[in-house]
């Protein structure tokens, strides 16, 4: 039963899927789209942390009742006119960030956040040769999973309890069917 429980703690929320499939899909990631995507409803704020007269900060706000509510902070930090870091917030809490970890949007991560508490759930990162996910409970590691061919599907798992590998599940051949079982450091309990 708390296996079930523990799967359905780690599902993917819809709104994280949409976001992550569109930038692994084209192996690339532009934040800078957020910049545009500007409706009557929102109000982009724009700061020059450096004073140079460049912009590298941005605040994306959305109007309502003539209150600002926060929905994005957007960051170009090495100043190329390229947005390098989205955060996304609900409530006043961060609830996802984006990061693009190289110059041309071929590296990066999408992590997301517990409203609730602020702890990392789900960390994925693409760095051009796989896609590796990360799921976090609690603030500890406990599952990593990794599409080493790109082929949009899972082909290794690594569980975790307490910092060290329970298990490792492999599927070599890449078919689904047939997945070999590594016994880790601690025996599952």
């Amino acid at each position: 039963m708390w296996l079930i429980l523990l799967s359905l703690a780690f599902a993917a929320k819809q709104d994280f899927v949409d976001v992550l499939s569109p930038a692994i899909k084209a192996r690339k990631m532009d934040l800078n789209h957020y910049k545009t995507d500007i409706n009557k409803s929102k109000v982009l704020e724009s700061m020059d942390s450096k004073d140079e007269g460049v912009p590298d900060t941005f605040i994306v706000y959305l109007m309502r009742d003539n209150n600002k509510i926060l929905l994005m902070h957007l960051f170009d930090l090495n100043r190329d006119g390229k947005i390098d870091v989205a955060k996304h917030f609900k409530n006043s809490k961060m609830m996802r960030t984006e990061a693009v970890l190289d110059k041309d949007g071929n590296v990066f991560s999408i992590t997301e956040y517990n409203l609730s508490n602020g702890n990392e759930i789900k960390k994925v990162t693409y760095d051009g040769e796989l896609v590796s996910t990360r799921l976090s409970y609690k603030k500890q590691v406990r599952r990593e999973e990794m599409d080493r061919n790109l082929d949009g599907k899972v082909d290794m798992w690594i569980h975790y309890r307490d910092g060290l590998v329970v298990k490792s599940e492999v599927d070599e051949d890449f078919d689904g069917k047939k997945i070999r079982v590594i016994p880790g450091e601690i025996k599952a309990k």
